[in-house]
């Protein structure tokens, strides 16, 4: 048996344990006060009995709030399959050119209107596009996400829960400017490769599949990392996946991202006019460009192939059947489902109750026929 223990039932639990303290102590001085001026027998067995009762209620109403459960071990089918998402979400990845070739360096910021009549579209939109549609083409997996910005981040750890990627996709976003550090895959090289050799100690017999999706732009020197990719060593761990990429090689301006002033605009505030990266050595515009050699050469290592989705291409003919039975295994997982244990504890307190009640009923007699009330 556990207890499924939670703030408000520790505080009532305190709350209940101060309370049996008043009524010990209460109990002790009546009782005192009854030898003293020598009760009669029938007298201190009432005190006696009211202290049973009041600390009955107390117990009872206690254990309630902690909320007894009891634990039956099941199994359930799981998928062996492994779908693992390495999303580039550096500031390029917002370069406003997906679908299309970006807004001339001659026009003004787009606005909601204009955004379309130049396909000022970002990258990033597209990749949350193919992972929605991904998640529903592939059914019954598990799914890690693996970031690649500053810092290289498992933002989700492998998970059956398709409903915690599709959220994390409707909601990420590149990474704010001030922090941002270049553009570079390489940065989650390390962390991808922990994740699949763990992975393949812990299921053997499973299928991993791995989707990187990313413009290819790389303006961080590899010799600056503290780990050097070898993209190779990852492929033997794979059974299949795809490399996507997103943007143009004629490039595109990227919008300067700040999550306070998306909050703000968010909040009701007024938002202000697009502004965009700037290169420091012309203080003018900064353009990504896509890099599709780059994310050809990594296909290559990890022996997957290459598509760029700039035409919107279906995710559904780049995967095929992910759900065919060489792709996908289902094996039993045992796991302990718990259920509350409070319908006894509710039964034992209803009868308390009426004993209680019972006994302010007798009192309230006793105090008529000695004439305390008066009709």
């Amino acid at each position: 048996m556990t207890f499924g223990f939670s703030l408000p039932g520790a505080l009532i639990t305190l709350w209940f344990i101060g309370f049996t303290l008043i009524v010990v102590m209460t109990w002790r001085t009546r009782r005192k006060r009854l030898r003293v001026r020598g009760a009669a027998t029938s007298a201190y067995r009432r005190v006696h009995w009211q202290f049973v009762r009041h600390l009955g209620l107390i117990v009872t109403c206690t254990l309630i709030a902690v909320t007894p459960q009891i634990g039956k071990e099941s199994t359930t089918e799981v998928s062996s399959t492994e779908v693992y998402l390495l999303v580039d979400t550096t500031g390029s990845m917002g370069a406003l050119d997906y679908g299309g070739p970006g807004v001339p360096l001659g026009e003004e910021a787009p606005s909601d209107k204009s955004a379309k009549k130049w396909g000022a579209v970002p990258r990033i939109d597209g990749v949350r596009k193919d992972i929605l549609e991904l998640i529903g083409v592939a059914g019954s997996v598990r799914y890690s996400v693996i970031t690649t910005e500053r810092i290289s981040h498992v933002d989700i750890p492998l998970t059956s829960d398709n409903r915690a990627v599709e959220r994390w996709i409707q909601h990420k976003n590149v990474e704010d400017t001030a922090t941002s550090a270049g553009s570079s895959l390489d940065r989650a090289f390390g962390k991808l490769l922990k994740s699949l050799q763990n992975s393949s100690k812990r299921n053997i017999h499973g299928k991993r599949l791995l989707f990187v999706f990313s413009d290819g732009e790389r303006t961080v020197d590899p010799k600056t990392l503290r780990e050097q990719p070898h993209w190779d060593e990852i492929a033997p761990f794979l059974s299949g996946g795809a490399v996507f990429q997103y943007g143009t090689e004629s490039g595109a301006r990227m919008p300067y991202q700040d999550q306070f002033a998306l909050e703000d605009d968010a909040d009701g505030g007024s938002a202000e006019e697009t502004k965009f990266i700037l290169d420091p050595d012309t203080d003018q515009p900064a353009i990504s460009k896509a890099d599709p050699k780059r994310l050809k050469d990594l296909a290559g290592e990890l022996g997957l192939p290459f598509y760029d989705q700039n035409a919107g291409r279906s995710m559904k003919k780049i995967i095929g059947d992910l759900e065919s039975g060489d792709r996908q295994i289902l094996q039993e997982q045992p796991v302990m489902e718990y259920r509350d244990f409070v319908w006894p504890l509710v039964i034992v307190l209803a009868i308390l109750v009426i004993f209680e009640a019972a006994a302010y009923v007798n009192l309230y007699r006793r105090m008529r026929r000695a004439h305390v009330f008066k009709n």
